[in-house]
């Protein structure tokens, strides 16, 4: 008996999908770089196998996340994500992009370890790594691990923060809050294949985190600048002009004071507004006249103001569970 013609179209169909997406991770997987044809000893085979061996015997504290990255992997049969045929330089660079920006996020670069992976990926490339099976596996075994262990942590960073909110607050914190867990893994590999567009998607887009962001990035290029400190005599600002500009030009950076106002001798009402609005924001009383404590303040380094920012842009990655109680 003939299959139902619609059937026989629902049948084809369902193939046809089966074929395509099975079809997209083989064009997705990077054939072998040119320059690694020079390690004559690699064996894809013979590789996978010595992968799937020492990832048995993996100890889960290898790698941070190691338990989720040893299901990870599970989940496909052990397939190799970094490592096929060698290298696949397309997926590597395109996390490492990820985490040389990391800082737009207040993520410091060298959480991520990448100047320590990126040393063995060159080393294989200029072939600074033996030509010899065991060695070579043994090297791209812990590259695959090392890189596997980056993509975890830089998105579970930006999905759930890269603190644990009770280690940070102690007995203080009383609150659940959502962390890695299978789901997550389960779609972190299912998001591989399309790791640029997925990456981007897990960063924040609340509101207030993105007005943080935006004052972070903006005083970033000044974090590590010295600048030179306002004079701390409140005396000067009746009678010094060069000390009311420097005050104006702090207040601009700090972008308090518009940048386009042009300072005059006097202390003037838009100036004191300026810094009364600074006061504010710091917990210094208000005033009709310039203090030490302001000056004080004004002269901390822009590092403390990008550091502040990103804590609190950290706090707004924190995935808070309210827990119900009594009250």
């Amino acid at each position: 008996m003939n299959p139902h013609p619609n059937l026989r179209k629902i049948i084809t169909a369902l193939f046809l999908m089966l074929l395509f997406a099975c079809g997209n991770k083989t064009a997705d997987t990077e054939p072998a770089p040119f320059w690694f044809d020079a390690y004559s000893s690699f064996k894809m085979d013979d590789y996978q196998q010595y992968f799937n061996q020492e990832l048995m015997t993996l100890a889960p504290d290898f790698v941070p996340y190691g338990n989720y990255i040893i299901l990870y992997y599970q989940m496909e049969n052990n397939q190799l994500l970094w490592t096929n045929n060698g290298l696949q330089e397309h997926k590597i660079d395109t996390l490492f992009s990820f985490i040389s920006n990391a800082y737009q996020h207040g993520l410091p670069e060298a959480r991520f370890k990448k100047n320590q992976i990126d040393s063995v990926v060159n080393l294989l490339k200029t072939h600074r790594i033996e030509n010899d099976a065991p060695t070579l596996y043994k090297t791209l075994f812990h590259l695959e691990m090392d890189l596997t262990a980056m993509y975890f942590d830089y998105a579970s960073a930006l999905s759930f923060g890269a603190t644990d909110p009770k280690k940070v607050n102690g007995v203080k914190w009383l609150y659940a809050t959502k962390q890695v867990d299978t789901s997550f893994v389960a779609n972190l590999r299912n998001q591989w294949h399309n790791m640029n567009e997925s990456l981007k998607a897990m960063a924040p887009v609340d509101s207030n985190y993105l007005v943080l962001q935006a004052e972070f990035l903006r005083l970033y290029p000044y974090r590590d600048s010295t600048l030179t400190n306002i004079p701390n005599n409140p005396q000067s600002y009746l009678h010094n002009d060069d000390a009311i500009k420097q005050l104006c030009s702090r207040l601009q950076l700090l972008g308090i004071l518009d940048t386009s106002y042009v300072p005059t001798e006097i202390l003037s009402d838009t100036i004191m507004t300026a810094v009364n609005l600074f006061r504010a924001n710091n917990a210094i009383p208000e005033s009709a006249t310039i203090d030490e404590e302001t000056i004080e303040k004004l002269n901390r380094p822009i590092s403390y103001y990008t550091d502040k920012l990103a804590v609190n842009m950290e706090r707004l990655r924190w995935r808070i569970i309210p827990q119900k109680g009594e009250n």
